[in-house]
């Protein structure tokens, strides 16, 4: 059986560091499921030019900001980059702060299709001209149930709901009860924690860094 170590936990924890040392123990390969870490344009959120050395490392500035990109890419480009690790090694490392990624690679993602631009265009028109009540009104209409628990403020996640229902004839909810499918390799997360004034003290020294290393010019070049 292959296997998958996840390190997940907050910004600013050393998931990076533990992520790096097991790599090197085990003799293999990390992952990122950082969506901030594919661009390459976010150089100040990446691990630095020395830690990239000490191992290899996969989806780290290779996108650009400009680049149409989705949980479901990754989702599919993630598990054929470990299917060419597993055919190598026993183990691989996947480290990440975005936990939407990390879990459609550990547990998959329903199977729903990609938004329909006619879909999408006729409901931001509704959005932006009556509001977010008629999405509301819809979405309490063609599921009951979902509307029930969705964040009725969320006009994307109202939007998503009905773009899928108006796809597929079937409520939002039939369409996330389809089983995912199962991977084929075990997975072992490991969650760091820590107390909250630690974590602060990290996540301001980390700041501290990053400003250091141009986040500001960073950040002007990506306002565009």
């Amino acid at each position: 059986m292959k296997r998958l170590i996840s390190i997940v936990g907050t910004t600013g924890i050393g998931k990076t560091r533990l992520a790096i040392d097991l790599a090197k123990h085990l003799d293999t390969e990390i992952i990122s499921c950082d969506s901030r870490q594919f661009y390459k344009e976010m150089k100040t959120a990446t691990p630095t030019d020395k830690e990239l050395a000490e191992v290899k490392h996969h989806f780290v500035g290779n996108i650009s900001i400009n680049d149409y990109y989705s949980i479901g890419l990754y989702e599919e480009q993630a598990l054929k980059k470990l299917d060419e690790i597993f055919s190598k090694k026993d183990v691989a490392i996947m480290v990440g702060g975005s936990g939407m990624y990390e879990k459609a690679v550990v547990e998959g993602m329903n199977d729903l299709p990609e938004a329909d631009v006619e879909n999408q265009n006729k409901l931001i028109s509704i959005f932006e001209n009556e509001g977010i009540e008629p999405l509301q009104k819809l979405v309490q209409e063609l599921d009951p149930e979902y509307f029930s628990i969705v964040d009725k403020d969320n006009s994307r996640r109202l939007l998503r709901a009905i773009d899928i229902i108006w796809q597929t004839g079937k409520t939002y909810t039939e369409n996330l009860s389809t089983p995912k499918a199962k991977r084929d390799f075990e997975t072992i997360r490991i969650g760091i924690d820590a107390p909250r004034e630690v974590i602060y003290e990290r996540i301001n020294l980390r700041v501290d860094k990053m400003m250091e290393n141009g986040l500001l010019e960073e950040a002007r070049g990506l306002i565009a």
